[in-house]
């Protein structure tokens, strides 16, 4: 067996490993590619996994290295956003409505939105139970 043969032989083992019991659709391999914007990987992967990806942010984050991901779409995403945490202005996301909607947002602005927001006598949030 030639070192080329091994590795492609153990790539694949890797991936039937992360797809767990009986193919699971939620799970696999993520991969960004150095140059990609986020939007543009995180809006290929929402596709794959069925999922909604909403950018709430008209900032643009470009990946600067390839990287691969492994699992669900929502621990890949979490991983993806967390490498990103270094950055100045990071971004942030949450997953939404049972996790078929995927939000991301910048830092700062979702940080301004709970700390700031007033709400006007006569208009109360949704849910204030009023």
């Amino acid at each position: 067996m030639t070192v080329e043969t091994a590795a492609v032989e153990a790539a694949g083992a890797a991936r039937e490993q992360v797809r767990g019991p009986a193919g699971e659709s939620g799970a696999g391999l993520w991969q960004v590619r150095s140059g990609e914007m986020l939007r543009d990987a995180m809006s290929r992967w929402g596709r794959r996994a069925g999922v909604e990806v909403l950018f709430l942010t008209d900032r643009r984050y470009r990946l600067h290295e390839g990287r691969v991901f492994a699992g669900s779409f929502e621990d890949a995403a979490e991983a993806l956003i967390a490498a990103l945490a270094h950055m100045p202005h990071p971004p942030v996301a949450e997953a939404r409505q049972g996790g078929r909607t995927y939000a991301v947002l910048y830092q700062a602005s979702l940080y301004r939105a709970k700390r700031h927001r007033v709400w006007p006598d006569r208009v109360r949030p949704v849910g204030d139970g009023q």
